[in-house]
């Protein structure tokens, strides 16, 4: 099974800038994207180990997963930065909603492509079908923290692990949320129409919510909210820094959620209450 020096490692990490956004949410540097009122880590993704891959392989099938949707999905060539989908995508939408005059939705995992760069999106896009025979994946881990509104507490707290497909050539796989003409599918395509809405694929869903409250007299616990074959949902309650009581489910997948975050854990720096530099990716082996 695991080691439950994963666990007090990583939750015992993302303890300090969590305690601080509970005691001093005004005073966090928030980013404005994709909610206004969070803040996120920002790593690029990076490609798993063969080792990574048949260790999820042998819990979630992320490989067989992916093979299984190649008729759902296709893949594009950009130079965008994984990191910078979201922002891109919620200028879009804010921007559509101050035009349109209508509501704005929520949109911050999509990605809006238009066929001709226009004035705050200097990128073409092509789309391709998704060559199957050879499949990269590739893995980034994602810590967020959200205040309220009015700042004066903390709404959401996760960290979450994001899995990406690449075809071969290092094209990103995406699901596209209305019909693409397989006229647009060529050797070399044309762009696809202007204002499609395409999402990265990700094979499986995987995250860890934490409270947003302190209660030193409150014992932590650490549960498996939700567990299929798609998605693993946990619940830690975090609410003082002794973890050494903490029991952790007797789940293989929960003891690799812990030690894949582990592995790309940074160093606490002294003074360091944020989750700006939670992650270190240097030291991957690429």
């Amino acid at each position: 099974m695991g080691d439950l020096g994963y666990v007090a490692q990583v939750l015992g990490r993302f303890y300090a800038p969590l305690a601080y956004g509970i005691k001093h949410p005004r005073l966090m540097n928030v980013d404005g994207y994709p909610y206004p009122n969070a803040t996120n880590t920002k790593v690029e993704p990076v490609k798993m180990l063969p080792d990574e891959v048949f260790a999820w392989d042998s819990v979630f099938d992320i490989t067989g997963k992916a093979l299984a949707a190649r008729k759902g999905i296709v893949v594009v060539d950009t130079d965008i930065p994984l990191t910078e989908l979201d922002r891109i995508s919620y200028k879009t939408a804010i921007d559509r909603t101050k035009n349109s005059g209508m509501p704005q939705s929520n949109m911050s995992n999509s990605v809006l492509y238009a066929g001709k760069p226009f004035r705050f999106f200097p990128y073409e896009v092509r789309f391709f079908p998704f060559e199957f025979d050879c499949v990269e994946l590739y893995i980034q881990p994602h810590a967020h923290l959200e205040r309220e509104g009015d700042g004066k507490g903390l709404y959401a707290a996760s960290i979450q692990l994001k899995f990406f497909v690449r075809d071969a050539h290092g094209k990103l796989a995406v699901a596209v949320s209305r019909t693409i003409r397989q006229d647009y599918l060529k050797h070399v395509s044309d762009t696809i129409l202007p204002g499609a809405i395409v999402v990265p694929y990700q094979p499986i869903d995987v995250m860890l919510c934490c409270n947003t409250a302190l209660d030193p007299n409150r014992q932590n616990e650490l549960l498996v909210e939700l567990d299929t074959p798609d998605k693993l949902r946990m619940r830690a309650e975090l609410h003082n820094p002794d973890l050494r009581g903490i029991k952790v489910p007797d789940n293989r997948r929960v003891w690799l959620f812990f030690e894949q975050i582990a592995g790309f854990l940074g160093p606490r720096l002294e003074g360091d209450d944020t989750i700006d530099r939670l992650f270190d990716m240097r030291r991957r082996v690429r």
